[in-house]
């Protein structure tokens, strides 16, 4: 699939996220897995925590994920700003917290 295309298919699983209820990329973990832990209300939605990002970063999404580090779920989305920067946020996924933020390289 080509960037472009790829891009697209990210941002239709966004948009569908919220009323599926389930985050739209998996990183360490399994589909349902993230889907029971959302539908419980164990973690937070991946569409607040994206919109908390581009209210820090206006940018495109690039790559979300949620992942298991050191015993804690963690949402890492990538955004691209319009000037070119990379950022990266990491998330708490149960609390919501900003855990930190770092311009890519």
């Amino acid at each position: 699939m080509t960037d472009h295309r790829h891009i697209l298919a990210l941002l239709l699983a966004l948009l569908v996220a919220p009323w599926c209820g389930a985050p739209a990329l998996a990183g360490d973990l399994e589909y349902d897995e993230m889907r029971k832990l959302r539908m419980s209300g164990e973690i937070r939605p991946l569409s607040e925590l994206l919109e908390r990002a581009q209210q820090e970063r206006k940018g495109e999404l690039l790559e979300a994920e949620l992942e298991e580090r050191d015993d804690r779920l963690v949402y890492e989305i990538e955004l691209l700003t319009e000037d070119g920067e990379v950022w990266e946020f990491f998330f708490d996924a149960r609390t919501g917290e900003l855990l930190d933020s770092e311009q890519e390289d």
